[in-house]
């Protein structure tokens, strides 16, 4: 059950259980045990603003209360409670993900997100490394369709 009910699963359309009822898929939580999401620490949130000052060829906006770079519409990078958070094309994913510390992000257990990766501390320390990664999510998000 989605929070307002059923969600009629996107690519069951006019699918139908036995008994007739529509093919509903559910994120196996409710309002009552969705889990709280942690707000970012103040220094990573500044560091964040102080990065993302250094790329003006992002647009700065909040997802769900959280600071994140967008370029044509598209999530490139942003903050999710104390990690930093990249979106990359795959070769540049399987890249992040061999750093030390690096790891699939997940912004609920057991729900990685494909193409996606939380950085590790080292990298959020180090401005030209940093710098790398979020330039590399930048290209990435500014290749995908542009959004509205």
């Amino acid at each position: 059950m989605g929070r307002l009910g059923p969600v009629i699963g996107k690519g069951r359309a006019g699918r139908r259980t036995p008994a007739g009822q529509p093919v509903t898929r559910s994120c196996g939580y409710t309002p009552a045990t969705m889990p709280a999401f942690e707000k970012s620490p103040p220094q990573l949130v500044a560091r964040f603003a102080e990065v993302a000052d250094r790329h003006p060829s992002a647009v700065r906006r909040q997802m769900f209360g959280y600071p994140a770079l967008f370029r044509g519409g598209n999530y490139a990078c942003g903050l999710f409670a104390d990690r930093w958070v990249v979106r990359l094309a795959p070769d540049d994913l399987a890249a992040a993900l061999e750093l030390p510390g690096a790891a699939p992000f997940s912004p609920m257990p057991g729900r990685a997100m494909a193409g996606w990766a939380s950085l590790p501390g080292d990298v959020v320390a180090d401005d030209a490394a940093l710098d790398a990664w979020v330039e590399r999510a930048i290209a990435f998000a500014g290749s995908l369709p542009a959004k509205g």
